[in-house]
């Protein structure tokens, strides 16, 4: 329940419920905890070292990876939360990343989105793992969430109304971006009620990414989209498509039309409405927003081919075909916006089933899904299903304002009201239903009128002036290639010394790498040209108040108030300056400046809150909490506030990860110097014994500033003996704590090694390997430290020869972490070294029970391809069981690759039978690669081959009929290689 609530407030609660809700309501929505067995296939550790973007590409940092993946599949109890009223029942799984698991109509007994019959990751997500049906929470930063099969913040609400609410949150590490989702079932009524808010309570500027991502059932033939709309864009929004019938005149609405994977958005959809139906089953779901504020629109099928059939069917067991019908703040899912400091952006949208309406819907509102059916010759026909009780609601079809048909009804989420309307063929008409009270539940022309959306002329994308460079520079900032986007803005700086926007960018990326200076100096410039641009007086604030420069930092923030795009962060900034000179009452005044300005302004709320208790003043302690919980229910500092301000007995909210909770309160209270607030936070969260690493560092830091000496120094050394795999800092703050750990131990290679995995992931890499250098002197058993050297050498530095070191020593470090094998074998294989790789990998311990990972197998099979050993290479490929990623393919490109190789050589030996053999079994695919056959596979040069052994087996009509297959093949998207083109021509030329 909301808050931990305690007894007497529930009481307090029910009574006003049942003041408030009239009679035919007062059955409040259930709302409850507890758990369900579902058959789930087991995880085995991943990859736990961390992502340096600048060496791996990955943006992740300081996630981990869960790739790899098992085949052993238990019954396995899973944390649940439950919504259910007359219509709808609601299952929330909060440690597999808050996802709906399931929806159940109790109208129908049908679920309203694909429910998995087990749960069973597969590698699709930015982590790797991801499980269909149900509805994800797609936060990003890109793809599929880095939290998908992970735990989130999760509790209960109950309202006056009688309504209940799930709400789930998490504070991105890599950004410290937060965002939650409140579903939201009200009593009598058929329909789920969503608000998402994203929410950036740092001081830097951050992109943002949200899609809603529901799955509806695919099998069958009967599924189409419903999209009120007459073009699509793809993933990119630079091909676009006509819909609903494209211009080959194939239906796109229909999901049985799509053989591969597509990805599809609808340009500029004029209507809040859509969603999808099944035809076969004769139900569907409707998804209602306002288009204006949520105009992302999207649908995504892994195709009818074998390729995605399979792909599917290891994400389940039956029934595994579904599509996923999303919706977004953006346009499509390569479009990223910027959230700057202490700003939101939400929206609200429901989702609801329906039933008994033919073929879908032709128009539906929150209230009311209607349908319409105009045969050749007679009546026109229409259904509706309501999402509420509406006794008595009235129904008018009418003509140029004249009546061709009225009728009461009672409409309800359980039956299907129809009519049929003499005279209704022909001319548009117009359908109105209201409520008995007069409330309008839909009026809309039907058919209904969509326009026609002209196909958008791109404009081109030049880099050849200073503010071209800029915005290409802010487009790679909002992808999160911020590589790029340093070099676009310092290329519009060498153009244009003078623009204010690439000097301000940059500062904040430097901000963002916690290089106050390096910022300071490029916002020096900018104010002198531009002495009134507010955010860089801003951002000059939060440079000087990170480096303890108290007076600057006030001086700039002033200058931020007077201008009103940063007025209110100005204010905050000052009040956090107040606070850490022991200004309380100025403090309190800015931070109530701040709110004045900014309402929405959370983080400006939390320090009020703070300032307020250590003040004592309860009068305005208990609604400020309150205004926190409503806000964020999750919320620690709203906790701590009431627990230790108010006194008030609590229940710990439902954390996810208690520690990161913990240490994103504990770095706010310390910024504004309430250390021991600050100590106690972590303290009340994480108990009094932690094991976490950072903590325990954390609360040495904590210590000092309070004069704790003996205590920090126990704290510091029981922190440097903790585990150092798979927790990495991730908050600014981090770094002064871990840098006083080494100035006051120098001897702590924990410390050294973890200041340079954040600083690595910030991207500054010179400074992190030499950390890593010192770390591995320290200590030699640094295995994540020399993890990094290993990777630092090879991929910016180039020296595959100090790699293999590096390498070889985080093998010696760690001989159990395969990563470090596979990656030396690896760098071993682009020093051109193929049987040592082989010979290395080939040579490692397993533990007891253990398996090798895929990814190392399939190192292990490309080192066999290399020096000949066929034979060995399909071993591996039939042998054992491996899972890929979303769009991997590799598995079974080596698959075909070791077979060809070995028929080549068996037929070049003229055993034309057994080359015959090989080369027909590589157009096989089988189950334990994970990859099934597209529509339109690479497949020439299997033919080829195939062709040349039956011709010297004297089978030429065969072979004749195997090149001709082969010459048909297409250089398309499963398969566009010169290789490919090269074996089509070669077919061809057979031909000849």
């Amino acid at each position: 329940m909301k808050r931990g609530i305690s007894w007497q407030a529930l009481v307090s609660i029910l009574i006003m419920a049942a003041l408030v809700l009239p009679s035919h309501a007062r059955e409040r929505v259930k709302a409850w905890a507890g758990k369900i067995t579902v058959p789930t296939y087991q995880l085995d550790p991943g990859d736990l070292n961390p992502r340096i973007q600048e060496l791996d590409g990955s943006i992740i940092y300081p996630y981990t990876l869960q790739d790899e993946f098992t085949t052993k599949c238990v019954s396995q109890d899973h944390k649940a939360m439950f919504l259910e009223n007359e219509y709808l029942k609601v299952t929330v799984l909060p440690d597999i990343g808050g996802r709906i698991h399931s929806v159940f109509d109790k109208t129908t007994n049908r679920e309203m989105f694909h429910m998995n019959d087990c749960i069973r990751p597969a590698r699709i997500a930015l982590r790797g793992a991801w499980v269909s049906g149900g509805v994800e929470w797609n936060a990003g930063p890109q793809s599929h969430t880095v939290m998908a099969y992970d735990k989130l913040n999760a509790v209960h609400e109950l309202h006056v109304d009688g309504s209940a609410s799930i709400v789930v949150s998490h504070t991105q590490l890599d950004t410290g971006l937060r965002w939650q989702v409140r579903m939201t079932l009200r009593p009598g009524v058929a329909v789920l009620d969503e608000q998402i808010r994203i929410y950036n309570p740092t001081d830097a500027v951050h992109p943002y990414f949200f899609w809603n991502n529901t799955s509806f059932t695919n099998n069958g033939d009967g599924t189409r989209l419903i999209w009120p709309a007459t073009l699509i864009c793809d993933h990119w929004g630079t091909k676009f498509t006509r819909w609903p019938i494209n211009d080959e005149g194939v239906d796109m609405t229909c999901m049985k039309n799509y053989q591969d994977t597509a990805a599809m958005f609808t340009v500029n959809c004029v209507y809040d409405f859509f969603g999808a139906y099944n035809s076969d089953s004769d139900r569907g779901m409707v998804q209602f927003a306002d288009h204006r504020v949520l105009p992302g629109k999207k649908c995504w099928t892994w195709g009818k081919s074998n390729y995605g059939v399979m792909r599917q069917k290891f994400l389940g067991e039956k029934d595994t075909e579904y599509i996923e019908v999303q919706s977004g703040p953006l346009p499509t899912q390569s479009d990223y916006e910027f959230l700057d400091p202490h700003r939101q952006v939400a929206w609200e949208e429901c989702w609801y089933p329906v039933h008994g309406l033919g073929e879908g819907f032709e128009y539906c509102t929150r209230e009311l899904a209607v349908q319409t059916e105009r045969p050749t010759a007679g009546d026109l026909k229409i259904r509706m299903l309501a999402t509420a009780a509406y006794d008595q609601a009235r129904v008018r079809v009418e003509r140029d304002g004249a009546a061709l048909a009225e009728d009461t009804a009672d409409l309800n989420p359980k039956d299907v009201y129809s009519l049929s309307v003499p005279g209704g063929i022909g001319k548009p008409v117009r359908i109105l239903v209201t409520a008995a009270d007069g409330k309008v539940l839909a009026d809309y022309t039907s058919p209904l009128p969509i326009p026609f959306e002209k196909i958008p002329t791109l404009a081109e994308r030049t880099t050849g002036t200073a503010e071209t460079c800029y915005l290409a520079g802010r487009r790679q900032d909002k992808n999160t290639d911020r590589i790029q986007a340093r070099s676009l803005y310092e290329q519009a700086l060498k153009l244009d010394p003078s623009h204010v926007g690439a000097l301000r960018a940059l500062a904040i990326l430097d901000i963002e790498a916690a290089r106050y200076d390096e910022a300071l100096a490029r916002l020096g410039k900018a104010l002198l040209i531009e002495p009134a641009d507010g955010q860089s007086r801003y951002f000059a604030a939060v440079c000087q108040l990170s480096s303890g420069r108290l007076d600057e930092c006030l001086k700039q923030a002033y200058e931020a108030i007077r201008r009103p795009e940063t007025r209110g962060l100005g204010w905050d900034i000052s009040g956090r300056v107040y606070m850490r000179q022991g200004r309380l009452e100025k403090a309190i005044e800015a931070f109530n400046q701040a709110l004045a300005a900014d309402p929405s302004d959370l983080r400006a709320r939390e320090h009020l809150l703070v300032a307020t208790m250590i003040k004592k003043d309860i009068a305005n302690l208990r609604p400020l909490a309150d205004s926190v919980f409503v806000d964020d229910p999750t919320n620690v500092i709203g906790w701590y506030a009431e627990t230790v301000g108010m006194k008030v007995r609590m229940a710990t909210p439902g954390w996810g990860y208690p520690d990161n909770e913990a240490l994103n309160a504990a770095a706010m209270l310390a910024e504004i110097g309430c250390y021991a607030q600050a100590q106690d936070v972590i303290t009340r969260v994480c108990g009094k014994k932690p094991e976490n690493r950072l903590v325990l560092y954390w609360l040495a830091w904590l210590a000092e500033r309070q004069g704790q000496t003996e205590r920090a120094d126990q704290l510091r050394l029981k922190a440097a003996a903790a585990p150092t795999e798979g927790v990495y800092p991730c908050n600014p703050l981090d770094i002064a704590v871990l840098q006083e750990a080494i100035k006051l131990n120098p001897n702590d290679a924990s410390a050294t090694a973890d200041l340079g995995n954040y600083l690595g992931g910030l991207g500054r890499l010179a400074d992190a390997a030499a950390l890593w250098e010192t770390a591995v002197k320290l200590d030699p058993s640094q295995a994540v430290a020399w993890r990094n050297l290993g990777l630092y050498e090879w991929k910016s530095n180039k020296d595959l020869k100090a790699a293999e070191r590096c390498y070889a020593a985080a093998v010696k470090a760690n001989p159990s972490d395969q990563t470090y094998w596979r990656d030396q074998a690896t760098v071993l294989m682009q020093d051109k070294r193929p049987a040592d790789a082989a010979k290395l990998l080939k040579s490692m311990p397993l533990a007891k029970g253990a398996k090798p990972r895929g990814d190392l197998l399939l190192t292990i099979v490309r080192a066999d391809l290399k020096l000949g050993r066929y034979d060995d290479a399909v071993q591996i490929l039939t042998e054992n069981w491996l899972t890929v990623g979303e769009f991997q393919t590799d598995s079974h490109e080596l698959f075909v690759r070791a077979l060809v190789a070995r028929g080549e050589r068996s037929f070049n030996n003229g055993n034309y039978k057994a080359a015959l053999a090989d080369f027909e079994r590589a157009l096989t695919y089988p189950d334990n690669l994970g990859i099934g056959r597209r529509s339109h596979p690479s497949e020439a040069i299997q033919y080829y081959w195939i062709g040349k052994s039956l011709q010297k087996l004297g089978r030429n009509e065969e072979a004749v009929a195997a090149w001709k297959t082969g010459s048909r093949q297409v250089t398309g998207r499963a398969g566009s290689t010169r290789e490919q083109g090269r074996y089509i021509r070669l077919c061809a030329d057979q031909l000849k």
